[in-house]
């Protein structure tokens, strides 16, 4: 558990007596912006992202019982109390209601409701944190909170509107693009301002809902709520690269040949330091076959372009079999010395590289990335 940062028992108290006396509906419904955030930052801009993120006023929680839900659930907030209503009370007909019914199975199977309420029965509040909306689905992050001891657990509901009201729901994947870009977004963890940044010169990506999925745009749209993800691409000229290849390039040439040679040891040796106890798994090992046999059907790679992350790099490329190139492919990079060594992703310790690595894996993503460097 932790302590709310810069609260004293005493003031949390007081803070949240004071935001009950003033609760209006207006107070519960943060001013989305979709003003776009720094993901990866260097000397300059390398990812940016934006989606439809508020801000709810400090000390919302239970004092939402003081507010009609007019119509049922109309607005996302009246879930989240609900929800804590139930976890509080080991209410499981009374959770089942508040998921659509695509979802109800899915947590009865899931959710071990009287353990949740043993846990969760020090906090006597919550708080909500943050808002962030696309199309139909809706994102809600808050914190249980036991206002005695400051103690605090964040949580995240995901909610989708069906006709009038919203439902709880588990229908969305994890793997969806709205996921990890308000996972991301630096509202998500802190309320803390975010610098803008400059956006100008990179190669801008757009995608607006489309039921519970999405669809790319080429052009910003003017609609709300839509995702943006700004990239600073270095385009590769065909000729030139396969006249003078770069050390990245060299080397991914060389992963390719050590495959397809069944160069084992020489394959190994092209990893970075930090992968290579990875390299020895039965895993890895069940990837490796299919990787042989995958590149031995092709005849050539062909790089497009990267990304610059810090010291590492995204190089994107495409495999060619017979006369026809397969989909775009991803592979991450880092700079030790002199030289480039292969990573299976980019660095997940450091937590904004975790998240660009999941958006630029984003099926919807990498077509559109492909289709930028293909156009």
């Amino acid at each position: 558990m932790k302590k709310i940062a810069g609260f004293t028992h005493a003031a949390l108290v007081l803070f949240f007596v004071l935001s009950s006396n003033g609760l209006t509906g207006q107070s519960i419904n943060p001013k989305l912006s979709d003003r776009a955030y720094s993901l990866i930052q260097d000397e300059q801009t390398g990812m940016a992202v934006s989606v439809s993120t508020g801000l709810y006023e400090s000390g919302i929680g239970k004092n939402l019982e003081k507010l009609p839900d007019i119509g049922g659930f109309q607005r996302p907030e009246f879930l989240v109390l609900e929800f804590f209503n139930m976890i509080k009370n080991a209410d499981i007909n009374g959770m089942m209601a508040l998921y659509d019914p695509e979802s109800r199975e899915m947590i009865r199977e899931r959710l071990d409701i009287a353990q949740a309420s043993k846990e969760y029965q020090s906090f006597n509040d919550f708080e909500l944190f943050s808002k962030n909306v696309f199309g139909n689905i809706c994102r809600v992050r808050f914190n249980f909170i036991n206002t005695s001891t400051g103690d605090f657990f964040p949580w995240v509901l995901m909610m989708k509107q069906i006709g009038n009201r919203y439902f709880l729901t588990e229908t969305i994947l994890l793997d969806h693009l709205f996921i990890s870009t308000s996972s991301a977004h630096p509202y998500n963890l802190s309320k803390s301002p975010y610098l803008n940044c400059q956006l100008s010169g990179m190669a801008g990506f757009y995608f607006i809902p489309e039921g519970d999925s999405l669809r790319f745009v080429s052009e910003q749209p003017v609609i709300p709520n839509a995702i943006g993800i700004w990239l600073n691409l270095v385009t590769y000229d065909p000729i030139a690269i396969e006249e003078h290849p770069t050390d990245e390039v060299l080397l991914l040439n060389q992963m390719r040949t050590t495959l397809v040679t069944k160069d084992s040891a020489g394959f190994v040796d092209l990893w970075a330091p930090e992968e290579k106890e990875a390299l020895t798994s039965d895993v890895f090992q069940s990837d490796l076959a299919v990787n042989r046999v995958f590149y031995n059907k092709t005849s050539s790679l062909m790089p497009l372009g990267l990304l610059k992350v810090g010291e590492e790099i995204v190089v994107f490329f495409r495999s060619k079999v017979g006369d026809a190139y397969l989909p775009l492919q991803l592979m991450a990079m880092k700079k030790i010395g002199n030289d480039y060594k292969l990573r299976s992703s980019l660095d997940t310790e450091i937590m904004e590289r975790f998240y660009a690595w999941q958006i630029l894996n984003n099926t919807y993503v990498t077509n559109a990335i492909e289709q930028y460097f293909t156009r």
